[in-house]
């Protein structure tokens, strides 16, 4: 199951910005309105990812995330026009910062500055593989 969501997300990653460009080829909407809002509604996640870069695992998803983001808020705004931007903030602030701040309050970091980043990593890969159904692996200390 891991391999297939692995390529999966790869696969997701690279049509992003594919069907990015090909929409921006053909919508009517003024690629300066959409290039305001995509760079809009990044902002909030250029700033998380400054914060929290060594918290993200697999260290690919952060360049993935930084890289394809833009292409994603740029698809939305073609279709939602502005609106894109709080959606966008939404998503990132509901789902990935109260995301992060429920992990961590769950297993005892500090919000704002977790205190053990591979420890953080170590319990986000153990979720993540109870999620896929694979065993989780046994925490460092153990082997």
């Amino acid at each position: 199951m891991g391999r297939i969501v692995f390529a999966a997300t790869l696969l997701g990653y690279a049509l992003v910005p594919v069907a990015a460009l090909l929409l921006l080829r053909s919508t009517d909407r003024e690629l300066s309105l959409i290039l305001r809002d995509a760079g809009i509604a990044t902002i909030p996640m250029i700033a998380l990812a400054l914060i929290t870069w060594r918290l993200v695992w697999p260290r690919w998803k952060l360049v993935a995330k930084v890289v394809v983001h833009p292409f994603l808020y740029a698809i939305l705004s073609i279709f939602l026009g502005a609106w894109s931007i709080l959606i966008a903030w939404i998503h990132q602030g509901v789902l990935g910062l109260g995301g992060h701040i429920w992990f961590s309050r769950r297993h005892g970091f500090t919000w704002y500055a977790v205190e053990d980043p591979d420890r953080y990593v170590a319990l986000s890969k153990a979720m993540v593989s109870r999620l896929d159904g694979t065993p989780p692996a046994p925490p460092a200390s153990e082997t």
